[in-house]
């Protein structure tokens, strides 16, 4: 079997050496399993992932505690489970933890002026896992959420609740530039949209010395316009 060593830069033997698992046994493992998103340029050949939106997977890793290995598709043919009970044992593990704490915060850029306030999560190691349940928390506006995940320890929400929205695109997309730069674990400095359970893209941003390009795509523009009329369901 195989496993990658991920994350916390303690070497796997060490672990071994002091306590040594039967990582085929899945007994062993269960309540180790937990899950979380990384960018899809972190995606190794043979680990067990899905996209869950564009630019970002979901993965699975065992957690020791001060190593954490991601399970490969090659040690789960070893155990008595398929792939989407793996991912639903693994959600289930990280939500029982709990521990997402909410920060409220206002933008302090002037292009923010007059935008309600953003959300800052942060806490517990598979935070970002929480962006597939960001319903649970009340950070949600009546068309969703906008949502950056500039690194594994950090993510911030703001509620869309009307065409403002298309504004607080482009005041996220700066954060999360700058966010992305300076935090240790990145992932992306994308701006992205919760709704209905459901990840999408809402803007790709590119960035250099001279400016910030941020794209937002065709569906989320689509949708901002429609904020114009009747209210939409989360």
């Amino acid at each position: 079997m195989s496993f990658a060593h991920q994350d916390r830069p303690v070497p796997v033997a060490e672990s071994e050496r002091r306590k040594p698992l039967d990582y085929s046994n899945f007994g062993v493992v269960r309540g180790l399993i937990r899950t979380r998103l990384y960018s899809t340029e972190s995606v190794g050949v043979d680990v067990v992932r899905r996209v869950v939106a564009p630019g970002l997977v979901q993965r699975v890793v065992i957690d020791r505690g001060d190593a954490v290995l991601a399970v490969t598709y090659d040690l789960l043919r070893h155990w008595s489970i398929d792939e989407f009970q793996l991912f639903l044992l693994a959600e289930r593990n990280v939500r029982a933890e709990g521990g997402v704490l909410l920060h409220r915060a206002d933008f302090d850029l002037p292009l923010a002026a007059g935008l309600p306030p953003l959300t800052l999560l942060a806490g517990p190691e598979y935070l970002t896992a929480h962006a597939r349940w960001l319903g649970d928390y009340p950070v949600t506006g009546p068309g969703g959420a906008l949502l950056i995940m500039p690194s594994k320890q950090i993510m911030y929400a703001y509620p869309i609740t009307g065409p403002e929205a298309s504004t607080a695109v482009t005041v996220l997309a700066q954060l999360a530039i700058v966010s992305y730069a300076d935090e240790a674990w990145p992932i992306n400095p994308w701006v992205y949209w919760w709704r209905n359970g459901n990840l999408d893209l809402a803007a790709t941003t590119r960035h250099d010395d001279e400016h910030l390009e941020v794209r937002p795509t065709g569906r989320f523009q689509r949708f901002v316009a429609s904020l114009d009329g009747p209210p939409t369901r989360a």
